[in-house]
């Protein structure tokens, strides 16, 4: 292996876990789960690297709460493709996140993908995240916890370098993944339908969609929120007075919140009829439902059900 490669990776072991790996990404351990608690010293890498016959290194994700969002840009069709993903994922972020790039370390993969590398207190494990029609391969995964991804020492693209990767906020990763997720294609499969809770009156229609058919989110909430930006079907919210450069987005006629610095919940995608609730009586939807079926809402056939 390249002494350079060995040198960069030795460097690391203080703040990062790192194993060896063959030219297939493989560990060249027997076993690498040990070391996802409990790093190897730089000693014992080298020496372990160079008796395997390692080509690469790869870098633990999970240790020390070190994430990766790792994109794939491989299975893109075609090279314009390719440059026009990346210049919609990066402006995107870039436009959600201040300061974007002194807070993410940035690497571009082998294959011609990227790295996007961070700490975070929040953490999770390994997911697909954004996928596209008729491919295997994802186009974005994280990984997190129990994962690992190869180091690219000669690639990087950013300011900072694995050494310097810093801590963001959950809130700062929350607005990373959902940039992430408006680009996957292939919709999550729907679970069976649970069975479902009645309350006292009868409809076909119920009160609550008769009220989101018939109701425009932004008209709930214009007194709250300003609009600052679209792109395709999503437009960006920003709570008056919010130091963030936005709070949300607008879509499918529903707002999702990046925090929890207004009274309704973050992280959810919120229609008419929640942010109602929210906003006259404490998010108590049922109450809310009843509220809409008296002044008219629903049809007068059936139940409704919640």
């Amino acid at each position: 292996m390249d002494s350079s490669k060995i040198k960069s990776a030795t460097a690391l072991t203080k703040d990062f876990s790192i194993i060896p790996v063959n030219s297939a990404k493989i560990p060249t351990v027997k076993t690498w789960k040990p070391y996802q608690s409990t790093p190897m010293t730089g000693e014992q890498l080298k020496d372990i690297s160079v008796t395997t016959g390692a080509t690469d290194f790869a870098i633990i994700t999970g240790y020390n709460n070190l994430q990766c969002i790792d994109v794939d840009t491989k299975i893109l069709d075609d090279e314009q493709e390719r440059v026009f993903f990346e210049s919609n994922f990066f402006a995107l972020l870039r436009d959600h996140i201040p300061d974007f790039d002194n807070k993410i370390a940035l690497y571009r993969t082998r294959s011609g993908g990227f790295h996007l590398l961070f700490r975070c207190r929040e953490i999770e494990g390994n997911k697909k995240i954004a996928r596209i029609r008729g491919k295997q391969e994802a186009l974005i995964e994280t990984r997190g916890k129990y994962g690992y991804v190869v180091a690219y020492f000669e690639n990087k693209v950013s300011e900072l370098d694995y050494s310097q990767i810093k801590e963001i906020t959950p809130e700062e990763r929350e607005v990373i993944l959902f940039v992430c997720r408006m680009f996957d294609e292939v919709p999550e499969p729907q679970e069976p339908p649970k069975k479902k809770k009645t309350i006292s009156t009868t409809a076909t229609l119920s009160a609550w969609d008769d009220f989101n058919q018939n109701t425009d989110v932004w008209d709930l909430i214009r007194d709250e929120f300003t609009i600052v930006g679209k792109r395709g079907k999503y437009t960006a919210i920003k709570r008056h007075g919010a130091k963030s450069a936005y709070s949300g987005y607008i879509f499918d006629n529903g707002i999702y919140l990046f925090s929890t610095g207004t009274r309704y919940p973050a992280q959810k995608l919120l229609t008419p009829y929640h942010i109602l609730a929210y906003q006259y009586n404490g998010g108590d939807i049922i109450k809310t439902a009843q509220e809409l079926y008296k002044i008219g809402y629903g049809e007068r056939r059936g139940k409704i059900k919640t």
